[in-house]
C-alpha cells in the first residue's frame, strides 16, 4: 500500500513539475507523443544528414552540433534531436516486452529491427560528437554504414512507430480472457474424459449413495474449476498491472523532458528558434518543451 501511494505521489509531482506535452501517463500516450513530436524532429535531421555529402566542413560541423542540446542564457533546455532519438529508442526497448508487440507480424518485426539499427547508429554518432570527434569523419562512417536511402528509412520509421502506438493502445485483458477460457475448456474436456473412463468399470452402489456422491463430486469439481479460473485471472491481471506500472516508472525516470525557462512558462506569446511568434504548444515548432531557445514576447 505504501509503495502504491509513493508511486502515485511521484506521478502527481512529475505531472505538476513538467510541461503538459513533456509528460505521458501510459505507454500508448508516450508512444503517441513520440510519434507526434520526436519522430518528425528526428526525421528532419536525418533527412539533412542524408544530403550532407555536398556540404563543407563548417556546415557538417553545424549539422551535427545542431542536434545537441545547448545551454541558454535563460536556462532553457528543450528536447534536442539527440534527446528525441533517445526517447524513440527507449520506446522501442520498452515496447518489445509487451505481448501486443511480440505477436505482431514478421514484416513489422523486421522493419522494427532495421529502424532500431538506424536510430542506434544515429545516437552513437551524436554521442561521439558530444565527446569531441570530428563530424566530417562521422559523416563518412555514416555513409559507409548503408543508411543513405532516406526515402525507405523514413517510410519504415513512420510505419513502425505508427504501428507501435496502435498496438500499445490495444487492451491486453482480451488476451487474458481468451487464455482463461481456453484453460476452462481444457479442464472441462478432462472432466468428461475422466467421467467416461469411470463408466467403463461400473461398481454396484446403492442409488442413494450414487446420487449423493455424484452431487458431491460435481460440487467439488465446479468449485476447483472456479477457483483455478479466478486464480488465473487474478494472477494474470496482477502481473500485467505490475508490469505496466514498472514500465511507466521506467519511462518517467529515463525519458528526457524539456526544461522550460521560467520566463517562458507563463508567456502568452513567445518566440522559439523555429517560429517567430507562438501562442500555443500544439505544434512542434512552438512547443516550449522541445524548443532549444525560448523568448517571452508577451
Amino acid at each position: 500500500m505504501k509503495r502504491a501511494l509513493i508511486f502515485l505521489l511521484t506521478m502527481l509531482a512529475t505531472c505538476l513539475l513538467l510541461p503538459k506535452t513533456a509528460f505521458a501517463v501510459t505507454p500508448d500516450l508516450y508512444a503517441l507523443q513520440v510519434l507526434q513530436r520526436d519522430l518528425p524532429q528526428s526525421m528532419r535531421w536525418l533527412g539533412r544528414l542524408s544530403q550532407a555529402n555536398n556540404l563543407g566542413q563548417a556546415e557538417v560541423y553545424e549539422l551535427y552540433h545542431s542536434a545537441l542540446s545547448e545551454a541558454q542564457a535563460n536556462q532553457q533546455s528543450g528536447i534536442s534531436v539527440k534527446g528525441s532519438i533517445e526517447r524513440m529508442l527507449l520506446l522501442m526497448e520498452g515496447a518489445r516486452y509487451f505481448e501486443q508487440i511480440q505477436q505482431a507480424p514478421l514484416d513489422f518485426q523486421n522493419k522494427k529491427e532495421s529502424s532500431l539499427r538506424l536510430l542506434q547508429a544515429a545516437k552513437d554518432q551524436l554521442d561521439r560528437t558530444q565527446f569531441g570527434e570530428d563530424p566530417q569523419v562521422l559523416l563518412e562512417e555514416w555513409q559507409k554504414q548503408g543508411f543513405t536511402d532516406f526515402a525507405k528509412n523514413s517510410a519504415d520509421l513512420v510505419e513502425v512507430f505508427t504501428q507501435v502506438q496502435k498496438l500499445l493502445s490495444q487492451p491486453v485483458i482480451a488476451k487474458i480472457e481468451q487464455n482463461v477460457d481456453a484453460q476452462a475448456e481444457t479442464e472441462s474436456n478432462d472432466e468428461v474424459e475422466t467421467a467416461k473412463s469411470s463408466e467403463v468399470t461400473p461398481v454396484p452402489t446403492p442409488a442413494s449413495a450414487i446420487s449423493t456422491e455424484a452431487v458431491a463430486a460435481s460440487s467439488v469439481a465446479t468449485t476447483v474449476a472456479d477457483e483455478d479460473s479466478q486464480a488465473s485471472v487474478e494472477s494474470a491481471s496482477t502481473t500485467t498491472d505490475d508490469f505496466e506500472k514498472q514500465r511507466f516508472a521506467s519511462y518517467v525516470e529515463s525519458a528526457e523532458s524539456g526544461k522550460v525557462a521560467e520566463e517562458c512558462k507563463g508567456a502568452a506569446v513567445w518566440q522559439t528558434e523555429k517560429r517567430e511568434s507562438c501562442q500555443s504548444d500544439d505544434s512542434l515548432e512552438c512547443d516550449r518543451s522541445y524548443a532549444r531557445q525560448c523568448k517571452k514576447l508577451q
